[in-house]
């Protein structure tokens, strides 16, 4: 379903942006990951300017299977300068696809009353995916950001965003959602 409201105390997920995945995706498609940077970035600013949580969620140092390392940068574990995680961003270190599973994502969202999430990230079939379907689970609300997702294969990428996010979430690019927040009052 399309982007109707946001709730007050809704927070921005985004996994596995780290450069060790990154640095594979120029030419991924369904859609690029500079262009999944690009998009990810002002919401990212509008949520901390907001004052609402911004989650960047990672594996704690290791990359998943698959990568050859030798083709990694050395700083692979490390998040794009404009996600990376600031003073009062809660950091997940993820074990599993999803950014609840063994992490403390759950009591901190809890502890600030949070009550939606806006997830993006690579890859939509899995760690986004995996994150809505915990999410659901605990209760939240979801938005997906759509233009801020990507996956390694065009055709998960195209299932999860037509048949499994518009019915269990609301759907939207980052200019969707950035439009739904709260006017800053200064």
């Amino acid at each position: 379903m399309p982007i109707t409201a946001l709730e007050s105390r809704t927070a921005l997920v985004l996994v596995d942006l780290q450069k060790g995945i990154t640095a594979f995706g120029s030419a991924r498609e369904p859609v690029r990951v500079e262009d999944v940077q690009t998009h990810a970035a002002p919401l990212v600013t509008a949520f901390r300017a907001h004052g609402l949580p911004v989650v960047p969620g990672k594996p704690p140092g290791r990359m998943e299977k698959g990568f050859p390392l030798r083709d990694l940068p050395p700083d692979r574990a490390e998040t794009d300068p404009a996600h990376a995680p600031r003073s009062g961003d809660h950091r997940v270190a993820k074990r599993t696809p999803d950014a609840f599973t063994d992490t403390t994502l759950e009591g901190q969202l809890r502890a600030r009353q949070g009550t939606q999430l806006v997830p993006g990230g690579i890859s939509t079939s899995m760690g986004v995916e995996a994150t809505r379907r915990q999410d659901y689970e605990l209760g939240f609300g979801t938005t997906f950001a759509t233009n801020a997702m990507t996956d390694m294969d065009a055709v998960s990428h195209k299932n999860a965003m037509t048949r499994i996010f518009p019915v269990t979430g609301q759907t939207g690019s980052s200019t969707g959602i950035l439009a739904h927040l709260p006017p800053l009052w200064g």
